[in-house]
Parts: structure tokens; sequence; C-alpha cells
């Protein structure tokens, strides 16, 4: 559906919103080594006194989605008894697949695991074969089930609010109503509703800050074009171009058909890496990480290091969680849009099928052809990374396979693509939490999702300006730290909106 005319911008949200992006895009862009010797103190700072508190939160949400699924309120649905689903259960994946963490997964499946072969935690020693069979253990849970679980409060409480309490705002504020009353209207509720679109920004430029070097160099590498500035802005030009397209087609026609694109051609890459990789020692390989995984979880779940330092905790387990709670409110506000007609057990079941499992066979499946290739010798891929960082070891793993020059441009498009959707699903959301009276099946003014994508792709440059692993790290855990606050706010929400919706929907509660 088209948008509605009486849609108004609410001006404390989008300007609390946009004036510290701003301010920040100003810092990033005109004094780069300045903020990049500050990004340095303040990660360490960050992480040393707040990591207990994102490996709490997280296992919190994690006991707390399991109990929901589980329980009689898993039987709730997102709309009336008899809705139907918005969207196929194909489409819905897509969407959900392709919204959030896409280039991450596209570029880092192949790369961390040479990261942990040649810097394993937890005191194994680095290149010996037990670094070569935990080199795929720290993914498997960083992006497996505890990380997919993260978005479940937001989706059902701002789905509830959307198709339950038929609300007239997208927003995170209206999803903790049942928390704070009428507060959400006021100034707690705007303050909540700014705090999750820095975060939202934070995360999703971090993404793309990650995206938008990778790109680069593959263009370089068969172009032949000098890389820089010039090639970066080009990128975000081209980028500007496709959502620019996609925002004016809206939802249905533009991000639905650019995810469903996506899954077809990352399918297909699958498909030919298999060509190159044996199914089965993948298989081995991931069912061997599994277990390790199973076996150290205490380690990997909880291991602050009350005495001494714990470089993985601290560099890896604090950051992915900073970054998943970052895409909380994202996720949260586009997941539940898309999931009209559908039960809460059937959500939290799709993420957990569709978003975790997927993630976790993607890094096996690419991971472990970065395994096999420094293993067996065939390149030294640690070196490499060690000398010229990831964009080149990227690129050294794609010369290895056939038809290279092609598989680099199908991955040049596959990023291409994931960012794109990225950039559009975060700005739909962006949008819709600046306006008002905007109803469930409605979608923001097109003009205001095109400023906030722009806005977008102006952090990420100075976030690529800036350069280094350690100013995304940084961006990511800063942002995603009022998260905490707010994703407990989500869960007391959907304790009190389940119990309504299950007495609306005659749900047993006894059963």
């Amino acid at each position: 559906m088209g948008t509605s005319g009486k849609q108004h911008v609410n001006l404390p949200i989008f300007v609390g919103s946009v004036v510290p992006v701003a301010i920040l895009v100003v810092i990033l862009v005109g004094f780069p080594s300045q903020a990049e010797s500050v990004i340095d103190e303040l990660f360490a700072a960050l992480c040393g006194n707040f990591g207990w508190l994102f490996l709490g939160i997280v296992i919190i949400i994690a006991i707390f989605s399991l109990i929901v699924a589980v329980s009689p309120w898993g039987s709730v649905k997102l709309g009336g008894p008899d809705e139907k689903k918005q969207y196929s259960d194909f489409t819905w994946a897509a969407m959900l697949f392709t919204a959030g963490l896409g280039t991450a997964l596209v570029v880092m499946s192949y790369i961390e695991p040479v990261m942990f072969m040649d810097s394993p935690p937890f005191g194994i020693e680095r290149l010996s074969e037990e670094a070569f069979e935990f080199a795929l253990v720290p993914d498997q849970f960083l992006f497996g089930f505890l990380a997919w679980l993260i978005y479940i409060p937001g989706v059902i409480a701002v789905g509830l609010a959307l198709y339950v309490r038929r609300e007239s705002k997208l927003r995170l504020s209206a999803a903790c109503d049942p928390a704070i009353g009428a507060h959400s209207d006021k100034g707690l509720g705007a303050v909540i509703d700014v705090l999750g679109n820095i975060a939202v920004i934070g995360g999703i430029s971090s993404a793309l800050g990650l995206g938008v070097p990778i790109i680069t160099t593959l263009i370089h590498k068969l172009t032949g074009i000098p890389e820089g500035l010039w090639l970066t802005l080009a990128v975000l030009l081209v980028w500007t171009a496709v959502f620019a397209s996609s925002v004016f087609l809206g939802l249905d026609k533009g991000i639905k058909r650019l995810s469903t694109f996506n899954v077809y051609l990352f399918g297909a890459v699958i498909i030919f890496v298999a060509t190159v990789n044996p199914i089965g020692d993948a298989i081995h390989l991931w069912v061997n990480s599994l277990g390790l995984m199973v076996d150290n979880f205490g380690k990997l779940a909880f291991g602050v290091n009350a005495f001494g330092e714990n470089d993985f905790t601290q560099n890896w387990v604090v950051f992915y969680w900073a970054w998943w709670l970052t895409y909380a409110p994202m996720m949260g506000l586009f997941v539940a849009r898309i999931s009209r007609g559908r039960t809460v057990r059937q959500i939290i079941g799709g993420m957990m099928v569709f978003g975790a499992l997927a993630c976790m066979m993607c890094f096996a499946w690419f991971g472990s052809y970065s395994v096999s290739l420094q293993h067996s010798g065939a390149v030294d891929l640690v070196a490499i990374f060690s000398e010229a960082g990831r964009e080149e070891a990227f690129y050294a793993i794609l010369q290895t396979m056939p038809l290279a020059p092609v598989i680099e441009v199908a991955y040049i498009i596959l990023l291409f693509v994931f960012c794109a959707t990225s950039i559009d699903s975060t700005a739909y959301v962006l949008a819709s939490t600046c306006v008002d009276n905007l109803m469930g099946d409605e979608q923001p003014k097109r003009w205001m999702r095109m400023t906030w994508a722009i806005l977008l792709l102006l952090f990420t440059l100075g976030l690529v300006l800036v350069g280094g692993l350690q100013t995304l790290q940084t961006a990511t855990v800063l942002t995603g730290l009022p998260m905490v606050a707010i994703v407990a706010l989500l869960m007391v929400s959907c304790v009190k909106a389940l119990r309504v919706a299950s007495a609306a929907q005659e749900i047993d509660l006894t059963d």
C-alpha cells in the first residue's frame, strides 16, 4: 500500500536523530586522524567496563525467547485469529536474511576463520592442528542461535503493537507502551526512539564499512581503476541509484525484489563453491566445530576473565553482541512489519532456522574453504592477511577458484545488492520512526526514506575514511550500549502485551 497523506514529521525524533549523526559525520570526515586516536581509547574503556553487561543481557534474552516459544504465548498471532500470512515463507525468509548482516556474512565467513587460525582463543597455539579445528567455532557461536534471539523481544513487541493493538506509529516507543504507559508519547518515548535510531545507524554503517573496501578492492583488481576516495564515492553513488529505485517502487516491489534476487544469486555462489570445496570435508569440519562449540559454550558465553585479560571476549564476543544489539531496533521494526499473520512461535522458529542456522551453515561452508587452503599449504592466507589486510586475503581466496574473474564479478554484485537491501531496509525503518499516523500497512514518504539513506551513506563514508576494524568496533559498542536498557524494556512490554493478546485471542494459558 502507498503512503498516507495524513503522515507528518515528528520533529523531536527526526532532529534528535539527525543532529548527532550529522555532527559525527563532520568529525569523522573532517578530522579522521584525531577521531582515530579517541576511538582507540574509547573502545578499550567501553569493553573493559561494560563487557559483562553485554554478555549478561544476551543470555537473559535467549532464556526469555525460548520460554515464550514453548509456552502457550507462542500461539499468539500478529493480527486477528483468521489473519493470513502477508508474505510466503520463502519471501519472508529472503527479506529477513538480506535485511541485516548480509555484507558481513559474505566477507567475514571467509576471513574470520583465517584470523582465528592465526590468533585462536583460550591459549591455543597459532596454526596448530587444534587451531585449525577451532577456526570455525567462534563464528558458529557469534552468528548462531544466541545472536538471532537478540532480535526476538523487539519483533514481538513491535508486532503486537502494530497488528494487535493497531498502533498508528512504527516505533520502539510504541512497542514499549505496555511497560512505560503514557510516557511513550512524551519525553521518555522520544529518547527511546532517538537512541534506537542512533544504534541502528551505528550498526548498519559498520556493516557497510566492512563491505565498501572489499568492493573497491575487487573493482580495482578487475579494472585497474585506482583505489581511493573517488572509487569509494563512485560505489556510494551506485548504491544511491539502486536504493533510489527501490524507494520509488516501495516495500513490496523494491526490497522484496532485491532480496529475492540476492537469495538466488547467493544460492548460485554456494553451489559454485561446492565445485571446489568437497561437501564431505565441509560437513565434517562443521560437525566437529559444533561439538567444540558445545564443549566450550561456558567459556564462549561467560569468559570475562576476572583476573587478567581476555582479548577474545573483548575484541569478539562483546563487539558482536553489541553489533547484534544495534540491529535489534531495525530488525525488530522491519521483521515485525513483514510478519503480519504469523504466530510468535513461527517467528521465533523462523529466526532460528532461516536466520541462525543459515548463517551457521554459510560460515561453515565458506570458512571451511579458507581453512582447507591454509591447511593444505595452497595459499598462506594468514601471511597475506597479516601483511596486506582482509581485502587482499579475500581476493587471494577468490583467485583460487575456477573462473576467478567471473566469481569476482558475482561477489561484487552480491555485495552491492546486500548493501543496497540493508540501506533500503534501514532507511525504511528510520523514516517510519520519524513520522506520525503510520498504520501497519502503510509506508513512510519517499523523501524521508531518501534523506535517511543519504545520511547512512555519509556516515559510512566517514567510517571508511577513518578506517580500521577498531573504528567499526567502537562505533558499534558505543551505539549498542543504550540498547541494553531498551531491550530490557521490550521484554517487559512483551510479557504484558502477550497476556492481553492471549486473552483476546482466547488462548488457554494452562495448556
